[in-house]
């Protein structure tokens, strides 16, 4: 019968409804931000009078809740946005600890998409979530719901990929703000509802478990989807090598008894040295200092002085290398009266049981043994037969000096003494040159006497 556009006046229909007659007002279209109306009848009035029929438009009414999906509350601190089909934002807000209400506003039976910009601290955004705005006057309830970030932290060790339990770990923000500590255990660490997603953080290893060191820092990102952000941080043992080596050639060196000490005197690591390095892995405590010590050098070498060393807490193997030199021992041979080298006698070097271990015959210059008699252990200096004109000296007790210095050691030969002669006056006997002058003019005289007389007798 009439259809129309409503505007801001009341609309008038004349002449063209029958009087006594019953019609139907329909509102086929409501405005932006109205929803249709329920039909109305009226009966136009036969007495002339004007019919008034009034259509009211209620509003449109739609009820945003942003909720905690651990406990169903408003979750205030979302920033949201409604958008239209074309993508247009048609209302923006920040949630509350109450729904957000829009009123009159969106456009009856339309689609919209609610979409979260970015999610409250410790929250991961949710995904979008469309709806249609009722038009029958109810309000449209709609539902986002946020989860929490979650983020799982493994410390495993580097060579069984277990969890490593006793590490001090951190969770350092962008800013340099610890967010998170704990000491590693056996089972993965959870931070829940705690870190912002997509932000990026460091994960911080402050002090390793004894016997393994620090991992460098691993920087990641909180996955803002809501799954898990897995962080595994690896550490690596420590190691260190121990090299016992020969001084004069640079070459392992096997036989000595050696060990670790630690800061307080304890023993621990004891080993013998063999033809290889030795090493030692997951036992020392990276950053700290450790005492290498000799107890008992190989035959024919002199104990080392310690060394001590720090173990590296970058993951880098500690090379520590001992180095121990011969035992020197010199002999040297000489006149007891002039001090000089005394070449012929034959020597011999006896151990403790008798046994001869070097044999020589001096010549004009020191006898060296290297690296042929134990450090601290006792030896005899004897001599077998001295030089043609000498006397055999006595036996020297000696030890071979075990702090590397040369053992110095000096045997002396004295002269025999010289054989008599007969009839030479002792020695040292005072005599008198005149008796001899004397003697001489006597058997003289007596010569002459003697030859006299035979001429006299001829």
């Amino acid at each position: 019968m009439d259809e129309w556009i409503s505007g801001t006046e009341p609309h008038y229909i004349e002449a063209v409804l029958a009087a006594g007659k019953t019609y139907t007002l329909r509102d086929s279209i409501a405005p932006d931000g109205y929803v249709l109306t329920t039909d109305i009848q009226f009966t136009v009035q036969e007495d002339g009078s004007v019919t008034e029929v009034e259509m009211v438009d209620d509003t449109t009414k739609v009820q945003i809740s942003k909720l905690d999906i651990t406990n169903g509350k408003e979750l205030p601190g979302a920033s949201m946005q409604i958008t239209d089909a074309s993508g247009k934002i048609v209302d923006e807000w920040i949630s509350g600890d109450t729904p957000h209400f829009i009123e009159g506003k969106l456009i009856a039976s339309q689609v919209y998409t609610l979409h979260e910009v970015t999610a409250p601290d410790g929250y991961v955004v949710a995904s979008d979530v469309q709806f249609t705005v009722n038009s029958d006057g109810s309000v449209t309830a709609v539902e986002m719901v946020d989860d929490t970030t979650k983020v799982r932290i493994s410390k495993t060790d580097i060579t069984t990929g277990e969890e490593l339990a006793g590490a001090s770990l951190q969770i350092i923000d962008e800013d340099g703000n610890i967010v998170d500590a704990w000491i590693s255990t056996t089972e993965p660490h959870y931070i829940e509802g705690k870190l912002i997603s997509g932000k990026t953080y460091i994960l911080h290893e402050e002090i390793a478990p004894d016997g393994f060191v620090i991992a460098n820092d691993v920087q990641f990102a909180v996955n803002p989807d809501g799954s898990v952000t897995e962080v595994e941080m690896v550490d690596d043992t420590t190691k260190i090598r121990i090299s016992k080596t020969d001084l004069t050639t640079g070459e392992e060196l096997p036989g000595a008894s050696l060990c670790i000490i630690d800061e307080n005197g304890a023993v621990v690591e004891e080993w013998i040295s063999t033809t290889e390095s030795h090493l030692i892995e997951a036992k020392l405590t990276a950053g700290k200092t450790y005492t290498l010590r000799e107890v008992s050098a190989p035959d024919g070498y002199v104990v080392a002085e310690d060394v001590q060393f720090t173990v590296n807490e970058d993951g880098t193997v500690n090379e520590v290398t001992m180095q121990d030199a011969v035992t020197e021992v010199r002999i040297s041979k000489t006149d007891a009266a002039s001090g000089e080298m005394l070449s012929g006698a034959m020597l011999q070097i006896l151990d403790k049981d008798g046994a001869v271990v070097e044999e020589w015959t001096s010549e004009n210059d020191v006898h060296v043994i290297k690296g042929k008699l134990v450090a601290g252990k006792t030896y005899t200096l004897h001599e077998a037969e001295a030089p043609e004109g000498y006397d055999l000296a006595a036996d020297i007790t000696f030890t071979v000096k075990d702090d590397g210095s040369v053992t110095e050691i000096t045997m002396q030969d004295t002269k025999k003494p010289a054989p008599e002669v007969p009839g030479t006056p002792p020695t040292g006997e005072q005599t008198n040159p005149l008796a001899y002058v004397l003697l001489v003019l006597g058997v003289a005289g007596l010569i002459v006497t003697i030859l006299t007389n035979r001429r006299k007798g001829e």
